[in-house]
């Protein structure tokens, strides 16, 4: 295995690994504050876990509100017609 086989182990097209990081980092910081205010009581600890419990049921649940809102007609506002 040279130099040449480089390529093949790493592929050039990196987007989706930046795009699969980036989202499981945004879900994981929210989801170990909660935990973190769960665990250790400070003056934050309510909106911490409020906000964590909130993204965390929010990315759960985005493939289903996608689907319905994509599934439900587009209806046109009087003004616009």
């Amino acid at each position: 295995m040279g130099f040449g086989s480089i390529p093949t182990v790493i592929p050039h097209n990196t987007g989706g690994r930046i795009e699969f990081a980036a989202i499981w980092f945004l879900v994981l910081i929210p989801g170990f504050a909660s935990v973190y205010s769960l665990l250790r009581p400070n003056f934050l600890r309510v909106p911490l876990i409020a906000a964590g419990m909130m993204i965390l049921l929010l990315w759960l649940f985005a493939a289903p509100l996608r689907a319905a809102l994509e599934a439900s007609p587009r209806r046109r506002h009087p003004e616009s017609a």
